[in-house]
């Protein structure tokens, strides 16, 4: 509930006076009785309320996460029913002690987390009882639900409003450390500094001095002011009675003195705090891990991989010993280019049993210190074509770049790639990379070539995604119109001529497309023209087995002859020859030019049956028809169709050689044969079934 609102208020009436005389003190008597009790149970609930509160809060502060306990919530919530019951027991008529079950509530609420009904309450709170005890309190709870929910404006509302109205507010201190906090999450540092030093001038022994003073040294060390985060970091071990708070201290004004380009100073102060008996003192491996930071920093690698060493041989079975492994790796992998003790040192701390960030992270590194070594092994090998051992060496300098954050080593990478690889894409992308790092770090272009490389780029190759890279790079760093006029136009030239390139390639794409669908059309108008003669066939060969023997043979010469070089030779001649040769041939073609197999003999072409080309060379449905052999098989040596276009017959065919007698008629039937019984039918079991 905003700040301001107003709830039901409980009433607050006062009880009427009873009678005077004998009765009137027996009545008054009475009534003090009742107050008496109503007091003492007030005061029982009111202090399981308080006892509940108090459990949650050490069960709270007991836990290890930042998850809210489901124990501590259990006591919040019975202290919530206790102050309740209060409220509504003795709201009717005593005004003592409900702001105090109010503020109760609220806070129970405050620890639930629930910061919106948190609010409710005391704003019921201050509305009802403006002149409570408990008003400041109240708002000073306002403004922390409202910090909770990330409301920073109407957190800092309540807590000016708090400053302003309560100026003896005891826990001022807290609220200019809130409101510090809260600038810090807006992004304003400067004011967030000015409420640190507030606190740090006016409470000079507040209990939170010590932690204010960590934030002014953290924001002053992420602005890469390290001197000023010398002096926050120095007075913080200077004023701390904690030993813990001792060490980090100086563990921080350690590391400000390394980025300052003082590692030897930092090397000896960490040699002041290093405890005498390192190896069963904790701190020592904190310690040993900044000093091996420091002689990386100044070049002395083997010996931060000695300091590394020792954490690693005390403290192996702690977090400190699997980051020290991953910083063995690092050490050689980067500085040391030695990837072999850096796989090892990798996958130590990969195993390590601790639940380290740094197990993931160098398992991360040993993914990918095998990759730079199977892209360097590509690089060189002779079976690759040019363009793999380029994008191979590309991403090896990309690797050193972002993983291993050398970038002097990177453009080192850059230009051998530019070198080695010229005319290629990975050789583009290496030069607009080596100028890129040269810009954002002008201390490593020493002989100034950025702006060559920027504007080979632009000038050479207007047609590639570097050259627009590259004229934004130059314009970003201040160079004139005049010049980059010239080049944006042609790059938008280089452009639209690309773009027309491709759609003269896809028009292309698009004609070949719909003449391989053209012939996919009359490949399919073939398959129903066979399918047709096919079907014709088999209706004259029935009608022929249904008509009377004298012109069976007249009519299935003439069926199985005229019919079959009628519609499929034909039709196949059309259809076959007109697709065939309308069908795209050459490159992109998606059907190759074909010429038609010959079909063997007796048989049509796609599976069309002619003349005994049923199973086995049968005839189809059983009709055997004369001198049709034994079981209605056609006599061995016949075809079942004709020999091939030159004999009138199925298309695909044989021809006979030349000067080989003419073959024999379809049907060669005798006189006599004609007027022969048909043969019994079969009886016994399955007689009648097709076979």
């Amino acid at each position: 509930m905003p700040v301001g609102t107003t709830p039901v208020a409980p009433s607050l009436r006062r009880p009427r006076r009873r009678g005077r005389g004998r009765a009137g003190r027996a009545l008054g008597g009475g009534a003090l009785l009742l107050l008496l009790v109503g007091g003492c149970a007030y005061y029982n609930t009111f202090y399981y309320a308080k006892k509940h509160y108090a459990r949650a809060q050490k069960i709270e502060q007991a836990s290890k996460t930042e998850r809210l306990p489901p124990e501590a919530i259990k006591f919040y919530d019975k202290a919530i029913e206790k102050a309740a019951k209060v409220i509504v027991q003795h709201g009717g008529g005593w005004r003592a002690g409900i702001d105090d079950a109010l503020l109760l509530m609220g806070a129970s609420y405050y620890g639930k987390r629930d910061y919106e009904t948190a609010i409710g309450k005391f704003n019921e709170l201050r509305i009802n009882f403006p002149q409570s005890r408990h008003a400041a309190e109240a708002l000073f709870y306002i403004g922390l639900c409202y910090h909770e929910l990330r409301n920073h404006a109407a957190a800092n509302d309540a807590f000016e409003s708090l400053l302003r109205d309560h100026p003896r507010f005891p826990r001022r201190d807290e609220i200019l450390m809130l409101r510090a906090a809260e600038r810090e999450a807006e992004g304003d540092r400067a004011g967030a500094l000015r409420h640190y030093a507030r606190l740090l001038e006016e409470f000079r022994h507040s209990r939170l001095r010590e932690k204010a003073l960590d934030r002014v040294g953290g924001i002053h060390f992420d602005a890469a002011r390290y001197d000023s985060a010398l002096i926050a970091y120095g007075e913080l071990a200077r004023t701390t009675r904690d030993d813990a708070v001792y060490i980090e201290a100086q563990l921080d004004a350690g590391a400000s003195m390394v980025r300052m380009g003082t590692p030897e100073e930092a090397l000896a102060l960490y040699e002041r705090i290093l405890p005498p008996d390192p190896e069963r003192n904790e701190s020592a491996a904190r310690i040993w891990l900044a000093m091996a930071e420091a002689r990386n920093r100044g070049g002395d690698h083997l010996r931060a991989i000695e300091h590394l060493s020792s954490v690693v041989a005390s403290f192996e079975s702690r977090t400190e010993g699997a980051e020290a492994q991953f910083q063995i790796g690092y050490t050689n992998e980067v500085h040391l280019k030695d990837y072999e003790a850096a796989r090892v040192a990798y996958q130590a701390a990969a195993a390590s049993r601790t639940r380290s960030v740094f197990k993931d992270q160098a398992a991360r590194r040993l993914e990918n210190l095998n990759y730079l070594v199977q892209m360097q092994a590509q690089d060189g090998s002779e079976e690759s074509d040019l363009n793999q051992r380029a994008q191979a060496a590309l991403r090896v300098a990309e690797f050193t770049l972002f993983d291993n954050e050398d970038r002097a080593g990177a453009a080192g990478r850059y230009a051998d790639v530019a070198r080695d690889y010229p005319g290629t894409p990975a050789a583009l992308r290496a030069a607009f990379a080596r100028a890129w790092i040269y810009f954002e770090h002008p201390d490593l272009d020493t002989l100034g070539e950025a702006r060559g490389l920027l504007l080979d780029l632009a000038a050479g190759h207007p047609a590639e995604p570097q050259a627009e890279g590259a004229v934004r790079l130059l314009a970003d760093r201040g160079e004139p119109d005049s010049l980059l006029g010239p080049l944006r136009t042609a790059i938008r030239r280089a452009r639209r001529e690309a773009a027309l390139r491709d759609s003269l390639a896809a028009a292309d794409s698009l004609a070949a497309a719909q003449a391989m669908a053209d012939s996919l059309a009359a490949l399919q108008a073939l398959r129903d023209s066979l399918a047709a003669a096919r079907a014709d066939s088999l209706a004259a060969l029935r009608a022929a087995a249904d008509s009377p023997a004298a012109a069976a043979g007249d009519s299935l010469a003439a069926a199985a002859g005229d019919s079959l070089a009628a519609a499929a030779g034909d039709s196949l001649g059309a259809a076959a020859g007109d697709s065939l040769g309308a069908r795209p041939e050459g490159p992109g073609s998606r059907v190759p030019p074909q010429r038609p197999e010959a079909a063997p003999r007796g048989r049509v072409p796609d599976g069309g049956e002619g003349l005994g080309s049923g199973p086995r060379g049968r005839v189809p449905d059983g009709g055997g028809g004369p001198e049709s052999g034994p079981r209605g098989r056609i006599p061995e040596g016949s075809a079942g169709g004709t020999a091939g276009p030159a004999a009138g017959g199925t298309p695909g065919g044989t021809p006979p050689p030349a000067g080989a007698p003419e073959p024999p008629p379809l049907i060669e039937a005798e006189p006599d044969s004609l007027n022969e019984p048909p043969p019994e039918a079969p009886t016994g079991p399955g007689a009648g079934e097709p076979r």
